[in-house]
C-alpha cells in the first residue's frame, strides 16, 4: 500500500495506489487530493484523516452505485470519531467515489446519513 498512516504517499506520476476491496487497486492523484478535495474548505478536515479514506476503500461498510453514473461507486464507512472539523468529532459516513472503469478516487466527503442508493455491495 502506497500511503503513510494519515497523508498519502504519492509518486513520481503523483499517484497514490492504495490496494483496496476486493483486490481493486485504487489510484489517488495529488491533483485530486490536493486541489480538489483539501482546498473546499468543508473538506479540509481530511488532511489528517488519510487512514479513514483508507479503511473506506478496503473495508467498506458499504458499496453504492450512483444513480446518475453507474459507472461510478461510493465506497463508505462509518465512523464515530470522524473530525468534522479540528475539534469536532461526530458520527458520520465516510464516502469515497471512485470511477469503476478506471479504478480513479474521483472525491472524498462525510455525509451523517447514507445515501438511498442502489447497494452494490453488500447484496441484500
Amino acid at each position: 500500500m502506497n500511503s503513510g498512516k494519515n497523508k498519502p504517499r504519492f509518486n513520481k506520476k503523483g499517484l497514490c495506489v492504495i490496494k483496496g476491496f476486493q483486490g481493486r487497486h485504487f489510484e489517488l492523484s495529488r491533483t485530486t487530493w490536493e486541489d480538489h478535495i483539501l482546498r473546499d474548505r468543508g473538506r479540509q478536515y481530511l488532511s489528517g484523516q488519510f487512514d479513514k479514506v483508507i479503511d473506506a476503500l478496503t473495508k467498506p461498510d458499504y458499496v453504492l452505485q450512483s444513480p446518475k453514473e453507474h459507472y461510478v461507486a461510493s465506497y463508505v464507512k462509518r465512523f464515530d470519531d470522524l473530525f468534522i472539523l479540528d475539534t469536532v468529532m461526530a458520527r458520520a459516513y465516510l464516502y469515497v467515489l471512485v470511477n469503476l472503469n478506471t479504478n480513479v478516487v474521483r472525491t472524498v466527503y462525510s455525509n451523517p446519513d447514507l445515501k438511498r442508493w442502489k447497494r452494490i455491495w453488500p447484496t441484500k
